[in-house]
């Protein structure tokens, strides 16, 4: 039986949701008062809330003065893409020795429903899979403590998923699904070590790509007197 949410970790949900679509953008003040107020409740779930996100790296607590939504930098994202690429890797070559058949074909199906969600520009759902892939192969590695700190790892990151998604320079997705799946029903860790390896890679230099050009328009708009 699936334990009940707190007050604390359902207002931490929303918040986190609305950091990674982009509707809190970094940089955003946010207090106790006003998320209470919105919510109607009183200020102690919220102060709960506030620590889950901190914990996360998703706000900065101010003492006193409410929380920023954090800033990531590009070497933020660079470490972030290494340290998950090693994981990811090992987690890749782990699973290709032991994942079953009936997982492979249900990594089959989300491959296919990325193929659709990626056609239809459906950016929340092409995440979603993202995160049901990661979760199968790293269901069958039988290491909890990897699982756990590959997710953890993740979430910061989240909206930075949304804008390379939005900003169409993501490294086909597609094709690193079936050549995985491919290197899984082969039993080949090693070439499932590489791929998992490469496709973070590939996505730290379309994300880091993705900043610079949004950044680079941002300086062509023109200025109001």
């Amino acid at each position: 039986m699936t334990a009940k949410k707190t007050r604390g970790v359902i207002i931490a949900d929303v918040l986190r949701e609305a950091i990674i679509s982009g509707k809190l953008e970094p940089g955003k003040h946010i207090t106790e008062a006003h998320i209470a107020k919105q919510f109607e409740t009183s200020r102690t779930p919220v102060r709960e809330a506030f620590h889950y996100l901190e914990a996360e790296g998703l706000l900065e607590l101010r003492k006193n003065k409410g929380a920023l939504v954090t800033a990531i930098t590009p070497d933020d994202i660079r470490n972030y893409y290494e340290l998950h690429g090693l994981l990811a890797s090992y987690a890749a070559a782990k699973a290709a020795t032991r994942v079953p058949i009936a997982t492979i074909e249900k990594m089959e199906s989300l491959a296919k429903e990325l193929r659709i969600s990626t056609e239809q520009k459906d950016y929340s759902a092409m995440i979603n899979i993202h995160n049901a892939f990661l979760e199968l192969f790293l269901s069958v590695c039988e290491n909890e403590r990897l699982s756990t700190t590959l997710c953890n790892l993740m979430k910061p990151f989240q909206r930075f998923r949304v804008m390379l998604s939005e900003a169409k320079s993501h490294p086909n997705a597609v094709d690193f699904y079936e050549d995985i799946i491919s290197a899984f029903r082969e039993r080949d860790p090693r070439r499932a070590s590489f791929l998992a390896a490469k496709y973070s890679g590939d996505t730290s230099v379309a994300i880091l790509r993705s900043i610079n050009e949004a950044q680079g328009q941002n300086c062509k708009q023109p200025h109001n007197e």
